[in-house]
């Protein structure tokens, strides 16, 4: 997911849908609108994200995300701190959303 793959500067948020994807993320954390919605709506919502990340991890782990830093923590080694992994910035922000994307009354 670098150069010359990609454009310099390259990240997921360029693309509409994944910039839509988590503006509603954001929108649904608890308390937001997830909890209006049937239970079973609400799980589903919950498993197609959670399948959503379950490949992310998976196509960042086949280019090399499992001892790469995420192209968001490279800034991070530039600065001297030591990097997460992709695929482990991706287990963790699926770890945050998820959070966010179970209602209330049942976390």
């Amino acid at each position: 997911m670098k150069p010359p793959a990609v454009n310099a500067g390259f990240s997921g948020l360029q693309t509409r849908d994944h910039l839509e994807l988590v503006t509603w993320m954001r929108r649904f954390r608890r308390g937001g609108g997830l909890d209006r919605l049937a239970p079973a709506s609400g799980a589903a919502v919950h498993a197609a994200v959670e399948h959503l990340y379950e490949a992310h991890v998976w196509v960042c782990d086949r280019f090399g995300g499992a001892v790469e830093p995420s192209l968001l923590m490279e800034q991070a080694a530039q600065d001297g701190e030591r990097p997460e992994s992709g695929v482990a910035a991706a287990r963790r922000l699926a770890r945050q959303r998820l959070g966010h994307l179970t209602p209330a009354d049942t976390a």
